[in-house]
């Protein structure tokens, strides 16, 4: 069936092919805060598309694993709990374009639009690697339809957080609960480090008393914890063994150098409302299940980057 014209009059049920894309200035996507990002959206239509708005945003998406508690009850009355996860997300917009105000797309014409945002300058750094919480930074180009499916595209970019340097003095740090009986610190070259970095140093024994230990070893510990609800909480540990049984002597200390690998991606140190990640550094002085071990604890400060 065709139109005088010669058009099938069908070819206005077809669905029309929308080409919506996003495009960065960077190659590598990743910036700093206080960085400027520019970006490009392409529109082409097949035909003309009704829309009443099209805009780009620049988006921080923060999204974390909770745990609630769920009651049923059965036929006879009696209650069951249990406990299931699921998923939050939380958006941030830090700015906005509105390219198109209630117009048309026009059909087999490519348009393009420039969009330019600041990163603010105490922005959260992006967070990849994590199991129970997740942040991603992106900028969002959406066709807004009335009363049909919007047309959507994202072009993902990492926000990198470099050290301050506050804390970067080489010093002896820890809170030990082996006052009395045996020292402990650590000996680190400061407390700010980058994921990927290898934490080097050496873990200080300086025993008040002779006493006996089983394993002596150094940990590294990632706390991701969301308080929401019930509270859920994922710990990563890696572990450096420094030696087995050893028989530590009063008067006689030991200086005992260990390395532990940051792994990346991980999600680095902070907090929100929302959730946060903490880093510890701890050393253990095992004495068996009879006896309480000696230990020492610090929490470091783990980056995402250094700017190059």
């Amino acid at each position: 069936m065709c139109s005088k014209d010669g058009v099938n009059v069908l070819d206005f049920l077809k669905p029309n092919k929308v080409e919506l894309t996003v495009t960065l200035d960077r190659q590598s996507a990743v910036y700093y805060p206080g960085d400027t990002v520019r970006a490009s959206v392409t529109v082409r239509a097949q035909k003309d598309l009704k829309v009443q708005e099209g805009r780009i945003v620049l988006l921080c998406c923060e999204r974390y694993q909770t745990r609630s508690e769920e009651k049923e009850q059965d036929d006879d009355g009696r209650t069951t709990t249990s406990v299931s996860t699921s998923w939050v997300t939380r958006q941030e917009e830090f700015a906005r374009q509105v390219f198109l105000n209630d117009g048309v797309v026009p059909g087999n014409a490519t348009q393009t639009y420039e969009f330019v945002a600041p990163i603010p300058p105490d922005a959260r750094p992006t967070w990849q690697g994590g199991k129970i919480v997740e942040r991603t930074w992106l900028v969002r180009s959406t066709l807004d339809r009335k009363l049909a499916a919007d047309f959507n595209a994202e072009a993902p970019l990492v926000v990198l957080v470099v050290p301050p340097g506050l804390l970067a003095a080489a010093g002896a740090f820890g809170r030990s609960n082996a006052f009395g009986e045996v020292g402990l610190a650590f000996s680190l070259p400061g407390k700010e480090w980058v994921t990927g970095d290898t934490v080097a140093g050496q873990l200080l024994i300086s025993p008040v008393k002779d006493v006996d230990v089983n394993e002596i070893r150094v940990e590294l510990e990632r706390v991701e914890n969301v308080p929401e609800e019930l509270g859920n909480t994922h710990r990563d540990t890696r572990t450096a063994k420094l030696a087995g049984k050893t028989s530590l002597h009063s008067g006689q200390s030991l200086a005992l150098p260990f390395s532990l690998m940051i792994p990346a991606p991980s999600p680095t140190s902070g907090r929100t409302a929302n959730c946060s990640v903490t880093w510890l550094l701890r050393g253990v002085l095992a004495r068996g299940l009879l006896k309480s071990d000696f230990s020492i604890e610090e929490e470091i400060l783990v980056y995402s980057g250094r700017r190059v």
